[in-house]
């Protein structure tokens, strides 16, 4: 490999960082033009998008290409900071998500499709998925070793398999590197905190007399937490208006808390409680108590009234802000919540290749990245049922109060209870605690088969396999049976705890939880739910064999072409937290252990013909075309394939477009999650539809309701009540192995303008791409509500027919002993699983230019050096989403997206423009404006109706000091643009995937190769 000298490697940066959107031909020309030399011993290359190799870098699907100078230009060492900036992609799970929390990990979300309709690939190869959503997480990539990234658009299922259906990200690593690289990094917010350290070494070197080579790579970062109470702007829980910012804490409490009921404010009981609170100082009248209000303990046990919309009397407790006195206490959560979470990191890399002999060689990689991160909540709410008369550690006066209220005594009790809900602060916050080790081992051979009818074809065989690994414990969270045995006194038979310092498991301590800090590390050390330890195995292996070249000559060129067969095989294992398991971690979600796997076999074909060239008005006319069929052990088969040209009438002119069909195979999570049980409430509104009573069966087709209800069951008749309301209806939801695969039409079509080599320079200074851009994806997996199969089942809109066999219907599952779907029957239930019911559309427009040009081309010394600018654009025409089938497409451009948690802005317009300057032979300067359209948030009244637009600016900067040795920096978030809060703001007040909530944020680096 030629060794670059400082001038040419400042050159070849700022034309490669430039020209990052052009995609095509115009990135082809800027990457090698420092190093022409080079260029005469590459006869063929493979771009992203196909398997076939060719003589130029000409693509059909748009590609946006990121270089390694510009991945390097900001502050943060994760590449998916990067990446989400970007026009074509929409974030997904960034580093100041906490809840929903991603434990570090980072997705890549082309298009808004989703992280698992879109493959990442390094090298061109698949790396090992990173979530049971088939997704990969960007965070186990060796980050100092990337080239390149290139994004196309589109299906891509028929070069390279399931889940090409947004469009593919391929990370582009860097081969042959000769010597040794250090770099180093360092960054912090303007409000010093936020920091981030990172180190970097790539090692390279030939060997056995050039036949082989081998690079090393190893990367650390860390990035320190910042909580919200840190920031001025995030310490309180509260909501926005156009009105300004109310307070908004939780009602669940650390000191404890109840509603009085109906039965607890009778006129003689609200005098009782306004005797009591007067006895101790306390002014209140009968009005203080209505039902619903709040009652809760201080920490000598009597009681204050904590308000619910109105005043707060008679706190004694320790939180004294966080909430507004004259409308109620309530606790403030957002200290402990995480604004950016913390990370640590370690990867390596090494890559070897070796000619074993002519035409065979031996090529293999090694990944290995480890890392560890934290999500934090508030902690840990719980609800209690308090019997009144034999909790002992009720305080004396508040039970004789209770007491002689003469409160109804709940069936099968002894004793009046009341309904206590509390956080148990003295656990501290729940947390989990996440460490990821994933690796990937690839090996194969490639080279040049002999020569068929005069032509040269090459082959190229792999396999990898790797394995991604998730330990998650979970902290400060109490244990189910332990706390409830606590409660009630430590009866006999009270279960053991966690074994302590000495060595022997924990005996019941009788808990008293009421007042903030009433919990002793004693009765802590028993109640807490400890070595709750989550693990998550995926294991993957794949291989692929493929063959490419030129079967023939045209008078317009060689027709190319690749063929090949691939394997993958894939599984997953998740065995939750032992409370997890058993619903016993109180504060947390329950899950039972979920394993399941497939494989697919797949052969595949493209084909790529040029009809015309060199004529008047066609300088080039060629048309491509791909086929791959599958055979997936899950039982169904699938099909994609692509067609489309090319047709460029001159040189610097060409017009461009693919029809492609993608498809999605179901993921292991879609498939094998296990069945979970719930049990909502049959109100008025959802009673069941067969109820003789129900407004189905009163209704203009009560005939055809009741034919449906007795072709589900033979146990209904005209009379049949069945459930009602105060009943719960038993539903089950989770995986479902008859899921067949998602499939997706894509439709692209647009323009490159570049200038050739043979124009003059100031003309090759100028590019452009404009591309449109369409997916529409049928049979989304995706789930029905119970209330929803219950309405549509027996609705003439949606069953027209009453037909038993209707989607909805097939989701009621009557007892066949009853016809029930109540918990009381044995078998009867509502299925919520997972389903092939959704579609999805998304389309648009992206535009690119691109500038790059010498300025001693325009009269000025050499000194002044290279000038680049570059515009990437995207206008989002459509991203509508239909729920089910017979549903209105709610579109959603425009909008802060449907609002559900990890929903995220998707502006009309996103741009982002970059000017680099290189000059002096020394030195370079970039800057980066990032520009978000405004949205609509859907909100009347007093909320906030709409976000205006946003501005992001990146300012960066490098001095290349000598050959060895180089200064980077810069400042992300150069105007300290402060995050746009909104009504209803899923984290934070905001969208902290969309709108920058660190602030301005300053790094500095050096960079020492020898």
């Amino acid at each position: 490999m030629k060794t670059l000298s400082k001038r040419e490697r400042l050159l070849a940066s700022s034309i490669i960082a430039g020209v990052a959107l052009m995609g095509g031909a115009s990135v082809a020309q800027a990457q090698t033009q420092p190093q022409s030399e080079e260029v005469t011993e590459v006869s063929q290359i493979v771009v992203t998008g196909s398997r076939i190799r060719a003589r130029d870098t000409v693509g059909n699907s748009p590609i946006a290409t990121v270089s390694a100078e510009a991945l390097s230009e900001i502050g943060s060492a994760t590449v998916e900071t990067y990446l989400n900036a970007l026009p074509q992609v929409v974030p997904h799970g960034t580093r100041v998500n906490n809840n929903p929390g991603y434990a570090g990990a980072a997705y890549i979300n082309l298009r808004d499709l989703g992280p698992s309709r879109g493959l990442v690939l390094v090298d061109g190869r698949r790396l090992v998925p990173g979530s049971s959503s088939g997704a990969t997480n960007l965070s186990i990539l060796p980050p100092g070793l990337v080239e390149r990234v290139e994004l196309i658009t589109g299906g891509a299922s028929a070069v390279y398999g399931a889940d090409a259906v947004a469009g593919v990200v391929n990370f582009i690593l860097k081969k042959d590197f000769e010597g040794l690289e250090f770099t180093a990094q360092t960054a912090r917010s303007q409000e010093n905190d936020a920091n981030e350290y990172s180190l970097g070494m790539i090692a390279g070197t030939p060997f056995a007399n050039d036949r082989g080579h081998i690079t090393f790579a190893a990367g650390f970062t860390k990035r320190d937490a910042v909580y919200q109470g840190e920031r001025d702007a995030y310490k309180y829980a509260s909501y926005h208006d156009l009105d300004g910012v109310h307070l908004n804490g939780s009602p669940t409490t650390p000191d404890g808390t109840f509603s009085l009921t109906a039965a607890m404010v009778t006129p003689e009981n609200k005098q009782r409680l306004v005797d009591y609170f007067t006895a101790r100082g306390v002014n209140v009248t009968a009005a203080d108590f209505f039902q619903n209000n709040r009652l809760g303990f201080n920490p000598d046990g009597s009681l204050f009234v904590a308000g619910n919309g109105t005043p707060m009397k008679g706190y004694k407790g320790p939180y004294s802000d966080g909430y507004d006195a004259a409308t109620g206490y309530y606790y403030n959560f957002n200290p402990v919540n995480l604004l950016l979470s913390p990370l640590e990191r370690y990867n390596f890399y090494t890559d070897l290749s070796y000619e074993l002999a002519p035409n065979i060689e031996f090529y293999g990689n090694a990944l290995f990245s480890t890392y560890s991160s934290l999500q934090s909540l508030a902690e840990s709410p719980a609800s209690f049922a308090i019997p009144i008369n034999t909790t002992v550690t009720l305080n004396g006066d508040v039970r004789s109060l209770l007491q002689s209220m003469n409160l109804p005594i709940p069936t099968n009790k002894t004793s009046p209870e009341f309904g206590l809900s509390r956080r148990t602060n003295e656990l501290g916050p729940r947390a989990a605690d996440t460490t990821v080790r994933a690796f990937q081992l690839t090996g194969g051979f490639r080279g040049d088969l002999p020569q068929i009818f005069g032509k040269t074809w090459s082959y190229d065989v792999f396999a990898s396999h790797g394995r991604y690994q998730e330990l998650s414990e979970d902290i400060g969270y109490p244990n189910g049976d332990r706390i409830r045995a606590a409660l009630a006194g430590c009866p006999s038979g009270s279960p053991l705890g966690p074994v302590g310092s000495t060595g022997a498991p924990s005996t019941c301590v009788p808990l008293n939880p009421f007042g903030a800090g009433s919990i002793t590390p004693t009765q802590v050390d028993y109640i807490m739910a400890k070595g709750q330890i989550s693990r998550t195995d995926l294991e993957q292996t794949h291989a692929v064999a493929s063959v490419s070249g030129e079967l023939f000559d045209l008078p317009a060129g060689p027709v190319g072409f690749a063929v090949g067969l691939e394997y993958r095989d894939l599984s997953y294992f998740d065995n939750p937290a032992s409370d997890v398991q058993t619903g016993n971690l109180l504060g947390g979600n329950s899950a039972a252990p979920v394993k399941g796997g497939f494989d697919v076999a797949e052969v595949f074909a493209e084909l790529k013909v040029p009809i015309l060239a060199d004529l008047p008005f066609i300088h080039r006319l060629e048309v491509e075309a791909g086929y791959r069929y599958s055979e997936y052990s899950l039982g169904f088969e699938t099909e994609a394939w692509k067609y489309g040209g090319e047709w460029a009438p001159t040189e610097w002119l060409r017009f461009r477009g693919l029809v492609q069909r993608a498809v999605r195979a179901p993921s292991i999570g879609e498939l094998y999650s296990t069945r979970q049980e719930g049990y909502p409430q049959v109100t008025t509104s959802t009673i069941d539809p067969c109820n003789a009573n129900s407004t189905q069966r009163t209704g203009a087709n009560a005939a055809q309701v009741l034919a449906l209800c007795q072709a589900q069951s033979s146990q209904i008749n005209a009379t049949w009540i069945g459930s009602a309301a105060g009943q719960q209806f038993r539903t089950y939801s989770g995986g479902n192995i008859n899921l067949q695969p998602e499939t997706a039409d894509s439709f692209t079509a647009g323009f490159v303008l570049k200038a050739p080599a043979s124009f003059p320079s100031w003309t090759q200074a100028f590019g452009a791409t404009v591309d449109y851009w369409s997916i529409e994806i049928q049979d989304v997996i995706s789930t029905v509500g119970y209330t929803t199969s219950l309405s549509r089942c027996y609705s003439a809109d949606y069953n027209p027919n009453f037909s038993a066999s209707n989607v909805y219907c097939q989701n009621i599952n009557r007892d066949s002993a009853t016809g029930m779907l109540t918990s009381t029957s044995l078998e009867g239930f509502i299925s919520q699983r997972n389903a092939n019911l959704a579609a999805s559309e998304v389309s648009g427009v992206d535009l690119g230019v691109s500038y790059q040009a010498a300025l001693a081309d325009y009269g000025l010394s050499d000194a002044w050096g290279r000038l680049g600018v570059t515009v990437q654009s995207t206008w989002f025409e459509r991203n509508a989403f239909q729920s089910l089938a017979g549903n209105p497409f709610t579109d959603y451009v425009g909008t802060i997206g449907s609002g559900s948690p990890g929903a995220t802005a998707l502006p009309e317009w996103k741009t982002s423009t970059r000017i680099a300057w290189s000059f002096m032979d020394d030195f370079s300067l970039s800057l980066r404006w990032q520009y978000i359209g405004g949205v609509e948030t859907g909100a009347t009244g007093r909320d906030i109706p709409s976000i205006d637009a946003q501005n992001y600016f990146y300012l960066s900067g490098r001095w290349q000091v000598n050959d060895t040795l180089e200064l980077f920096g810069g400042i992300d978030n150069l105007t300290d643009v402060d995050p746009p809060f909104y009504s209803g703001g899923f984290q934070f007040g905001t969208d902290p995937s969309t709108y920058d909530v660190i602030g301005r944020y300053f790094y500095v680096g050096v960079k020492a190769r020898f």
